[in-house]
């Protein structure tokens, strides 16, 4: 029986298996996806053109008159959504400091499409046009932009992109900003995100130069006596700045990569700091937070005073209302300064006969600042 079923039964065969060049079909679906040729041959059963010859436009014809909006439009955008200029800014953890790149190409791509699109209203609202004008060139907040010493502040080159009619032909988006960091270079912005500038929203941002001192980087701070061209030499102010709700400062400098970041060995470029800083003309009086290790103790500078300067113990520190400038704390026996050394008023042990202008000195709180490398930023 086995012999008979297997003389008339039919033979069998399996599928037959072709290996896939992944690599090759890829390629033909990104090529028959190509809105170059998926939106040409969607019309092209639909129109017919007969008779017509496309005449481009004399190139020494001056375009017609057309308005200006000097606005920034990425605070249009960020109406939108945040995400439009920042993918995924809520993501990124609160209370910190980081540096992006802006993308160039992005930018000029959405200030093509935002003129063209008002072309299209301004046609239909019957205003005369050959909706060539270049109405939107302002994409950043330049507000705050300081120019180099001897710089003439031109608002033309203050934009974001040139003119749409001059840009040649085969040009490519992203190369038309009338003022690059660096030929083909995105500017490079410094994002702070979190209580720091909502707090003290007139903080001081800039970028310094780096130096190398005994092996580690310093702040190189211009000499007291140095010229404009000097000082710039050495510091970088932001080009442009803006906000990204709820918590995000944005600042935009005429940098890059390679000069921010510079060598790794004190034998290399010292690279450049971005620096936080409190503000020189807001004065600020108070005494330090108390270090629970150093009650009672003053020493030998104002410096060091703090409200545990002014108690023995951590009890009295709780207890701590008022200052009684005749108490026997803070011992100011060992201050040295040239300026005052009065702080108790009767009685107390050291100078007395303290007046305001003393407590004033004493209590007045040197503006700090904060220093970032680059370095630290970029991975």
């Amino acid at each position: 029986m086995a012999r008979l079923f297997e003389r008339i039964a039919p033979p069998t065969t399996g599928p037959q298996l072709i290996a896939v060049n992944t690599v090759a079909l890829a390629g033909k679906l990104a090529d028959a996806l190509k809105p170059a040729l998926t939106i040409g041959l969607a019309y092209q059963d639909r129109f017919t053109l007969a008779g017509v010859q496309w005449e481009p436009d004399d190139p020494i014809e001056p375009i017609q008159a057309a308005p200006e909006f000097p606005q920034p439009m990425y605070a249009e955008l960020k109406k939108i959504s945040v995400d439009w200029l920042l993918p995924g800014f809520s993501q990124i953890p609160t209370n910190i400091s980081t540096l992006l790149l802006s993308t160039g190409t992005m930018i000029e791509a959405f200030m093509v499409g935002l003129n063209h699109e008002m072309s299209r209203e301004l046609l239909w609202r019957e205003y005369p046009t050959d909706q060539r004008g270049s109405y939107f060139r302002q994409f950043w907040d330049v507000a705050g932009f300081v120019p180099q010493p001897g710089e003439t502040i031109d608002p033309d080159t203050l934009t974001d992109i040139t003119r749409i009619h001059t840009w040649p032909r085969a040009s490519a988006l992203g190369a038309h900003s009338p003022r690059p960091p660096a030929p083909g270079s995105d500017y490079l912005v410094l994002l702070v995100r979190g209580d720091l500038l909502r707090r003290y929203p007139n903080t001081v941002v800039y970028a310094a130069r780096a130096k190398w001192v005994n092996g580690k980087r310093e702040i190189d701070d211009p000499a007291p006596n140095a010229t404009d061209a000097q000082i710039a030499a050495v510091q970088a102010w932001p080009l442009f700045s803006g906000l990204l709700e709820p918590d995000g400062t944005f600042f935009g400098f005429r940098l890059t990569v390679p000069q921010v970041k510079g060598g790794g060995s004190p034998s290399g470029d010292p690279g450049w700091f971005f620096v936080l800083q409190e503000h020189s003309a807001e004065a600020r009086f108070g005494l330090d937070e108390a270090d629970p290790a150093q009650l009672g103790v003053l020493g030998n500078s104002w410096n060091n005073i703090s409200w545990g300067s002014l108690v023995a113990d951590a009890a009295a520190l709780g207890a701590l209302k008022t200052i009684d400038l005749d108490g026997q704390l803070p011992d100011t026996t060992q201050v040295v300064d040239t300026v005052t050394t009065r702080w108790h008023a009767d009685q107390g042990p050291g100078t007395r006969g303290s007046r305001s202008s003393d407590l004033a000195y004493i209590t007045f709180q040197r503006p700090m600042r904060v220093g970032i490398h680059a370095e630290d930023m970029i991975k």
